[in-house]
C-alpha cells in the first residue's frame, strides 16, 4: 500500500472527501495546493507492510481558525489545563515519509510528530507556532530510524526539534542541517522521552535564536545515549533570563521516578559552536552514572553582560517524580562553562569574551569530578582546590 499527500490533483473517486480525493483500491490520498485549515492528519499502518507518505510542495495546513492560539503555560502565568491540545501531523509506523516545501501554522501539540517510522525526508518545511504557548513542538522523530531534516525554519512555543523514544525502540541514523529554529524552550533536543537509545544523531549548520535552551540532553528513562554531534551552529539565548532557566548547552542525566533506569550519555562532540548568552552551560551526569568521552573544540562564547549565578536552576523539562537531583549544586557554580561527573572530558581552543565583566568575575570553566581531563598544550594556568570532598579545577577566561 501507498499513501501520498501532495499539491497535484488526483482523479476523483467516489465517497471522496471535501478537499481531498482518495482512490481505496490504491491507498491513496492526494491533497490539492493550497490553504488546508482541517482537523489533525493521522495516518497508521494497517495490515503488512510499511506504506509510503509524501507531502509535497506547495500546501499549507493549520488549525482550523488559522488566527493563531492563545498563549498558554506556567511561564506565562497561565497555569489553568487546556481542554484540548491538537497537533497536525501524525505519522505511525510508515516508512519512506517524504514532506517537501509544506508551510504548518499554529498548531495546538506536536506539529510533526513521526512515531517508529524509517526512511523519512523533512526540506524547506516552515513551522510558524504561538511562541508563548506551551506543547507546540516543532517536529518530533520519535522511535525513528533514517531521519534527513533540512532547510526547515521553525517558530514554536516549544522544543523546535526534538529526538524522542516514548518505547524501547531506539531513534538512529538521523541528519539535521541547515535549519533556522527559534523558540522560547530547547531549540535541538534530545530527551526527556528515553526509555529506548539515540545513536548516530548529528546536527551541522543550524542557528538558534531566543532559546532557553540551545541545546540539551535530557536522559531520564534508561536509554543510551551515543555517537552524537553537534557542529558550526550558533546559538544566542537572551530575554528570557527572569522568565526560566538558561542554558546554551546542557547535558544532564536524572532518574523521572525511584524505579527508573539510569540513562548513559556518551561520545558527544561539539565542534565550532558559537554562544552568545549571559548564563553559563552545563553538562552533568551523576556520581554512580557518569558522562562518558564529552569532546568541545572551537568554542566561542561571547558574555554581553555579567549576571549572578546565584538561585540558579538546571532546566528541568517532562514529568517527574523524583525531585532535586543536582538542580542548584553544579549550575550555580561561577564559570561558564561546568563539568560534573565526567569519564573523558576533552577541550580545545575554547574562547570566552567577556564585553563587559561584572562585580563577580567568573572562571572560563570549572570541572567538578572528572577522570581523564585533555586540555590543550597551552592551557597551563589551572587552578585547583578542594570543594565538599571533591577535586574542582577553574581555568581562567
Amino acid at each position: 500500500r501507498q499513501m501520498c499527500i501532495r499539491d497535484s490533483p488526483c482523479a476523483p473517486a467516489a465517497g471522496a472527501g471535501r478537499g481531498a480525493e482518495s482512490h481505496r483500491g490504491s491507498g491513496r490520498l492526494c491533497q490539492p495546493a493550497g490553504h488546508h485549515p482541517r482537523r489533525p492528519f493521522h495516518h497508521q499502518r494497517k495490515g503488512k507492510g510499511l506504506p509510503d507518505l509524501r507531502q509535497r510542495r506547495g500546501g499549507y495546513f493549520h488549525h482550523r481558525s488559522g488566527q493563531g492560539d492563545p498563549d498558554w503555560g506556567s511561564w506565562w502565568g497561565i497555569r489553568t489545563p487546556l481542554e484540548k491540545r491538537i497537533g497536525l501531523l501524525l505519522f505511525e509506523d510508515c516508512t519512506n515519509v517524504s514532506i517537501c516545501g509544506v508551510s504548518f501554522l499554529y498548531s495546538e501539540f506536536w506539529t510533526l510528530h513521526l512515531s517508529r517510522c524509517e526512511n523519512v525526508e523533512i526540506d524547506h518545511v516552515k513551522i510558524r507556532n504561538n511562541y508563548h504557548r506551551l506543547n507546540t513542538d516543532g517536529i518530533d522523530p520519535n522511535s525513528c530510524k533514517n531521519v534527513i531534516i533540512s532547510n526547515c525554519h521553525i517558530v514554536a512555543g516549544d522544543d523546535c526539534i526534538v529526538a524522542k523514544t516514548t518505547d524501547e525502540k531506539p531513534t538512529e541514523n538521523m541528519t539535521v542541517c541547515n535549519c533556522i529554529l527559534e523558540t522560547p524552550n530547547t531549540a535541538i533536543k534530545i530527551g526527556t522521552e528515553s526509555r529506548g537509545d539515540f545513536r548516530d544523531l548529528h546536527f551541522d549548520n543550524c542557528v538558534i535564536a531566543g532559546s532557553a535552551v540551545g541545546i540539551g540532553i535530557f536522559a531520564k528513562d534508561g536509554g543510551v545515549v551515543e555517537r552524537v554531534t553537534f557542529s558550526n551552529i550558533s546559538v544566542r539565548n537572551r530575554g528570557l533570563e527572569e522568565v526560566k532557566p538558561v542554558l546554551p548547552l546542557f547535558i544532564d542525566i536524572e532518574k523521572r521516578d525511584p524505579d527508573s533506569r539510569v540513562s548513559k550519555v556518551r561520545d558527544i562532540s561539539f565542534q565550532n559552536i558559537q554562544v552568545e548568552s549571559e548564563m553559563g552551560a552545563l553538562f552533568q551526569g551523576l556520581p554512580y552514572q557518569k558522562l562518558e568521552n564529552i569532546s568541545l573544540s572551537h568554542i566561542t562564547f561571547r558574555v554581553p553582560a555579567d549576571r549572578s549565578f546565584a538561585g540558579r536552576k538546571k532546566a528541568v523539562t517532562g514529568r517527574r517524580t523524583l525531585l532535586g537531583q543536582q538542580d542548584t549544586v553544579y549550575i550555580q557554580k561561577p564559570a561558564y562553562l561546568s563539568f560534573a561527573h565526567i569519564d573523558g572530558l576533552h577541550l580545545d581552543d575554547i574562547t570566552v569574551v567577556l564585553e563587559r565583566e561584572g562585580e563577580a568575575p567568573k572562571a572560563g570553566f570549572c570541572s567538578v569530578s572528572y577522570t581523564h581531563l585533555t586540555l590543550p598544550t597551552t592551557a597551563s594556568d589551572v587552578y585547583k582546590r578542594q570543594d565538599e570532598d571533591r577535586d574542582e579545577n577553574c581555568l581562567p577566561s
